[in-house]
């Protein structure tokens, strides 16, 4: 038995080139044909009809990089929610903003709290089981892999051959450069987010100076290897000089064309 055509009718339709006013049609789950308002008479009567009368019909967004997830889960400092209950209040935001398919970013910092190695562990294991059971959206993991997080690497690698993520960054959030290139700016966010004090922001600015300094890029290069190899799209994150663009596409080359995409938080 044929399934019964829906009608999407009186929006405003937006198209890659221009929006219209009309109707969609869709059958089995697929649209079947997009008719101008005036072509009002292919509406049959035994039409499902939605009507859609000064609201905008666009297709469902994909978000690629997105914290959000992050704040259901820890909406304050040290206060948790259970990862299930936090992943789909999150989904009923998202489908009500459009987004069908969301690229949850989790970032593996070596932080505290939701960006702890033992919180991120167990949210990207939760959530790629949610994500197998029948949703509202898309759900796919964007792991974002902090490059001084050395104890984390061996997690990394198994992420990458377990097919639980779908993109990987590679963040670096070391004083002095990208997000922090400002002189003190490390300093004021980690104060203002940990609630250190001035000293204390200080010497957590000084050791990821020295940390960043102790980097195996080679590693990393591996890293992005195995990602590639497993067909895992690849970014780096916040790259705050064209020089810093051409250094990253260049190591993407070395590492057998992996595809390479910039995210940013600003």
């Amino acid at each position: 038995m044929r399934e019964k055509i829906i009608a999407i009718t009186g929006g405003t339709i937006v198209l890659p080139d221009r929006a219209i006013q009309g109707s969609i049609l869709v059958q089995n789950g697929r649209i079947k044909a997009i008719t101008p308002a005036e072509q009002t008479d292919q509406i049959q009567a035994d039409y499902q009809v939605i009507d859609a009368q000064g609201m905008y019909v666009v297709p469902g967004m994909i978000d690629i990089h997105s914290d959000a997830i992050e704040k259901e889960i820890e909406p304050r400092p040290g206060s948790y929610f259970p990862m299930d209950m936090a992943f789909y209040e999150l989904e009923r935001k998202l489908v009500g903003h459009g987004i069908t398919t969301m690229y949850h970013g989790l970032s593996l910092s070596g932080g505290v709290g939701v960006r702890s190695d033992e919180i991120v562990e167990q949210a990207l294991q939760e959530f790629y089981r949610l994500s197998q059971m029948r949703s509202l959206i898309r759900h796919r993991l964007h792991l974002r892999y902090e490059v001084i997080n050395f104890p984390a690497v061996d997690m990394v690698r198994k992420h990458i051959s377990d097919g639980s993520i779908h993109l990987f960054s590679f963040m670096d959030h070391s004083p002095g450069q990208g997000q922090y290139s400002a002189p003190g700016s490390y300093t004021t966010y980690v104060s203002k987010t940990h609630g250190l004090q001035n000293e204390e922001a200080r010497a957590m600015a000084r050791l990821m100076v020295e940390k960043h300094a102790q980097v195996d890029w080679q590693k990393l290069k591996e890293l992005a290897v195995s990602a590639r190899a497993a067909g895992i799209p690849l970014a780096s994150h916040d790259d705050d000089s064209k020089e810093k663009v051409d250094q990253n596409l260049l190591r993407s080359l070395s590492i057998g064309h992996a595809r390479l995409c910039i995210s940013s938080d600003q």
